[in-house]
């Protein structure tokens, strides 16, 4: 719809529109005044439609550039990973387009985010620094999707997850992240992992 801005997620919109629907609904079907049913249906709208206008997209591409930029526009994207993370506010979605970048230092997220593919050519590949460590969350809701994560069989988990966090895989590809202790992902600290048609070798 053109009242949406273009750059919201799809699955934000769907998401939006599922509950803007079944909340109507459910205030339509009371035996509440008609002039009541419409302010509180306006009131949701409102109300929703600024949670997901929140969202923001950060987007990374292998060609891109990470000075002066806020990764916000998809025709000129942030260089790295760690430079979109930086600039995005808690709830982002960091779009990462194909090809294989590799992390200069552990990646630090302290924030709920979403990383995923940002086309439909599926190969990120995100190599490890020299530590074997990528991402390092703390703290966080943070989901990721169709993403390739490659260790260096430095001997510590590619992703570390701690301090209450809980964290989402689905359609990962993970390897070479030996480790003395925690294997591919370690999970402390009372955190929650869910992993869903993830493929985990050479670990």
């Amino acid at each position: 719809p053109s009242f949406l801005p273009s750059f919201l997620p799809s699955f934000s919109l769907s998401l939006f529109l599922s509950f803007f629907l079944s909340f109507s609904l459910a205030f339509l079907s009371t035996n509440l005044e008609p002039a009541m049913k419409l302010q509180l249906c306006l009131f949701l709208f409102t109300t929703m439609f600024a949670v997901v206008a929140s969202q923001s997209s950060r987007y990374v591409a292998t060609n891109g550039i990470d000075s002066s930029n806020n990764c916000l526009n998809t025709s000129a994207p942030c260089a790295t990973i760690s430079r979109a993370v930086n600039q995005a506010n808690a709830g982002d979605v960091i779009m990462i387009f194909h090809g294989t970048y590799q992390a200069a230092a552990t990646i630090g997220v302290n924030k709920s985010l979403t990383f995923i593919t940002a086309s439909d050519m599926p190969d990120v590949i995100i190599n490890a620094p020299s530590s074997g460590t990528i991402f390092e969350i703390t703290s966080a809701d943070v989901s990721f999707n169709s993403i390739e994560i490659n260790g260096t069989g430095a001997g510590s988990s590619c992703v570390v997850i701690s301090s209450n966090s809980t964290v989402n895989l689905t359609g990962l590809y993970i390897h070479n992240c030996f480790s003395y202790s925690g294997g591919a992902i370690s999970v402390v600290a009372s955190s929650v992992l869910t992993a869903v048609n993830c493929t985990f070798t050479s670990n």
